[in-house]
């Protein structure tokens, strides 16, 4: 019996990620229209409206900053999540068809099967990242350090969901290449392939470009994302029903 058809693959909200990047262009604009309109105020000789103005303005903008900074940790959740909900139904697959199959394949298949496990996404870095954040917000001077720990673990985090991108679709690539040799497995359907990232590289030019790569990764990863796991959502049946024919 045929399992793909059972198993759900989840999908990363690529709202969830437009409206962060949203939220983080208008922070800053919002706090420059503010602060000018402020200003003027003051200049003009009416310091108790622009001081209402500089207070609105600092309430519209926190408020920006902490709907951006959710969304983004909604959609960093999500990358490892649906990752590792994929390698699951992956290997769910092929453990089920690896039962009915005969050496040497079924050896291949059971070494592709153990090797999944290696590449799911750990979530740790993640969380602890996700705690300092939120105590940075409510320790005033210490928060810069905080931030700084919390960065390091965001890029491990970060670095896991390159890792399992590129190694689960260079394993899938070498198991398709095996079958479509020992059982004559060709199809017309592909995996999307996630390109390859380096950590230090994204780090890099978010900094140089103030933030707009980041906001540019956060949407195109997302998508990107969504690609492969519609992709091998595809290709996934054809392959179940050859290794069980």
């Amino acid at each position: 019996m045929a399992v793909s058809g059972f198993l759900q693959e989840n999908r990363v909200s690529v709202v969830s990620a437009v409206l962060a990047v949203i939220f983080i262009i208008l922070t800053p604009i919002v706090s420059i229209i503010g602060g000018f309109a402020a200003v003027s105020e003051v200049t003009t000789g009416d310091v108790a409206t622009g001081a209402v103005a500089a207070g609105g303005t600092v309430v519209i903008a926190v408020v920006f900053a902490l709907i951006s900074a959710i969304l983004q940790a909604v959609v960093l959740y999500q990358w490892g999540n649906v990752i590792n909900n994929n390698i699951k139904n992956t290997k769910h697959i092929f453990t089920h068809a690896k039962d009915q199959l005969q050496d040497p394949l079924r050896g291949e298949i059971g070494f592709f099967v153990n090797r999944l496990e290696d590449f799911l996404v750990q979530a740790w870095p993640f969380y602890i990242y996700l705690v300092l954040y939120i105590i940075a917000q409510f320790v005033g001077w210490y928060s810069f350090l905080l931030y700084l720990i919390g960065f390091v673990f965001l890029a491990i985090y970060l670095s896991n969901i390159f890792k399992a991108t590129s190694k689960v679709s260079d394993m899938k690539d070498k198991i398709y290449s095996y079958l479509k040799g020992a059982k004559g497995y060709n199809s017309e359907s592909y995996i999307f392939r996630i390109p390859p990232r380096s950590v230090a590289l994204v780090i890099i030019l978010s900094v140089i470009t103030l933030g707009i790569y980041w906001a540019y990764i956060l949407i195109k990863l997302s998508m990107e994302i969504n690609e492969y796991v519609a992709s091998d959502e595809k290709v996934r049946p054809e392959l179940e029903k050859m290794l069980t024919t």
